[in-house]
């Protein structure tokens, strides 16, 4: 608040998250009146007036008490000289009963007013409030989510786009191999503002792939995306790279090569999938060759799958039928 560039007084007001509006002596400053031409203070839920007010966010729309106090009659103004980590979604709004008028602050940080010390009407604890709200133009959205191969490999692309998301919301991948009966995390997101984010799951099944994207926005609401569904009938042996198996048919014990081996050091996974697509069994493997006793798996068509576990990328695939 100011008369002129010399008689000014300050306050804040902070908003965060899980806090009290009522009075905290740790962290809040109550106000104590000074001698000089202008004083301002804001009030906490409890009535008590603060140089340092710490609020939070509201759920719709909350009101702030101001009290403003002066020497002479004259002009006065109100200025928000700095807005800090408020997110968009908020809108500050600057009530004043006296004239019934009110202005958005977030285009109009200056607020002229006139004080008639013969009029208590124009000063005090009754003519100003601060109004903060959410607008609801500002709230979060999903605008779509996909999932997608990707080309010549066994990945699924994954990507959605958002508006309003800023960098508080939560995305979570959730995926399901089991006709939507379950859903697994697969990665979590934080948002940055940008409104386009992608993740690659490069371990789907044989059969369905059922994804949901798990969001969680500034009031900590959850909503599910639709659920979006990739099929695969059988894993393509990448360029570049083959699995030999002997004996195939097998009865008991499975030997696996891996060719060729690759430059630097690396360690394996192998994942032995039935012909409906669930995973039977797993192991991984610093060597090429791989030894597997697979006499207790029901006899039938099997997929094993091997990966780079530094890198998660596809080595090959190919299928076995054991007797």
């Amino acid at each position: 608040m100011a008369k002129d560039p010399i008689n000014t007084d300050d306050i804040l007001i902070r908003f965060q998250k899980d806090i009290s509006s009522v009075f905290d002596v740790d962290v809040d400053a109550q106000y104590f009146q000074g001698n000089g031409q202008v004083n301002l203070s804001s009030f906490s839920s409890d009535g008590i007036s603060l140089a340092i007010n710490l609020q939070p966010y509201p759920k719709i729309s909350e009101s702030i008490g101001l009290k403003v106090i002066t020497k002479t009659d004259g002009p006065y103004q109100l200025n928000l000289t700095q807005i800090v980590n408020i997110p968009r979604l908020f809108d500050i709004w600057l009530k004043d009963a006296y004239t019934k008028d009110s202005i958005d602050m977030r285009k109009h940080a200056t607020y002229s007013f006139n004080v008639l010390k013969s009029d208590s009407n124009t000063f005090g604890s009754k003519r100003f409030t601060l109004v903060i709200r959410q607008n609801p133009a500002y709230t979060y959205q999903l605008l779509n989510f996909t999932a997608t191969k990707i080309t010549d490999s066994t990945r699924v692309h994954l990507a959605w786009d958002t508006e309003n998301e800023q960098d508080y919301t939560n995305f979570t991948v959730e995926r399901s191999t089991d006709n939507g009966l379950t859903f697994r995390v697969l990665d979590t997101v934080t948002s940055s503002g940008l409104g386009s984010y992608s993740f690659a799951d490069k371990n789907p099944i044989i059969g369905q792939n059922i994804y949901k994207l798990k969001q969680e926005d500034f009031n900590n609401t959850t909503t599910y995306s639709d659920a979006v569904v990739v099929s695969f009938s059988d894993f393509r042996e990448p360029p570049g790279g083959s699995l030999g198996l002997f004996p195939n048919p097998v009865l008991n014990q499975l030997n696996l090569v891996i060719t060729p081996r690759p430059v630097e050091a690396t360690s394996f996974q192998i994942r032995i999938f039935n012909i409906s697509g669930f995973l039977v069994r797993q192991a991984s493997s610093m060597q090429n060759n791989w030894q597997g006793d697979v006499g207790d798996l029901k006899p039938g068509t099997y997929i094993i799958k091997v990966s780079d576990l530094r890198d998660n990328s596809l080595v090959g695939n190919t299928k076995f039928v054991k007797l």
